[in-house]
């Protein structure tokens, strides 16, 4: 009598190897949709100064983008925005082209911080569900539709890794 292996107890082996390696490799999707969104927010350094200078002169944030002299909404993108809105002095990235299929069409929202009672005080930025500093308020309306999970640290003060 031979001993050995069946062709069948073989491929039971590995399709059981398989479904464990399946379940060790850990989903990376948060991963690279937070670096993503990282790198708008990069790119928001571009178009924060504008808004800044706008806000310097008269005390009050740009409602447009052709207000706050910048292109038009379709004309603001690059590889992972399609649409960039100023209004109110909100700044609204909608994703797509490029963008991880998690973000396709979400919206991310970096509001300017203003100190109240103050307009000679210097304004910050606040982005997606950050908290809000006592003594400061947000301008503009925060439109984010990004799910907490793929935001960065400082754009989700919930989550704590």
């Amino acid at each position: 009598m031979k001993t050995g292996f069946t062709l069948l107890e073989m491929m039971v082996v590995i399709v059981i190897i398989a479904i464990l390696v399946a379940i060790a490799i850990p989903n990376q999707t948060p991963r690279y949709a937070r670096a993503q969104v990282e790198a708008v927010l990069k790119y928001s350094e571009d178009i924060k100064p504008k808004i800044k200078d706008y806000y310097s002169a008269g005390a009050s944030f740009p409602a447009t983008n052709a207000d706050a002299n910048l292109p038009p909404s379709d004309k603001l993108i690059n590889t992972l925005i399609k649409e960039t809105v100023i209004k109110d002095g909100a700044i609204h990235f909608t994703f797509g082209n490029n963008a991880n299929a998690v973000l396709q069409n979400k919206v991310l929202t970096l509001q300017p911080l203003v100190v109240s009672g103050s307009a000679m005080s210097p304004i910050d930025w606040s982005c997606g569900f950050s908290n809000i500093p006592e003594g400061m308020e947000a301008k503009g309306e925060n439109k984010t539709s990004i799910e907490s999970i793929y935001l960065p640290i400082k754009c989700n003060p919930t989550k704590t890794k």
